[in-house]
């Protein structure tokens, strides 16, 4: 299974292109597990910038 880059950006209301870690852009510290194909959500009832961090690691990976 080929991995995602990590900083790759999802909006909401796209579907989730990674399983995985995402962080709102704006909101590093706001961390959620996402699934590939699911809608990404919005945060505090907002749309919002999702960025990928990892596949299992709530941290950027350095590749």
């Amino acid at each position: 299974m080929p991995k995602q880059p990590s900083g790759e950006l999802a909006v909401t209301g796209d579907d989730c292109p990674a399983t995985g870690i995402w962080a709102v852009a704006d909101h590093p510290e706001s961390v959620a597990t996402m699934v590939k194909g699911n809608i990404m959500p919005p945060y505090e009832g907002k749309s919002v910038t999702w960025r990928y961090l990892d596949s299992a690691a709530g941290k950027t990976r350095a590749d």
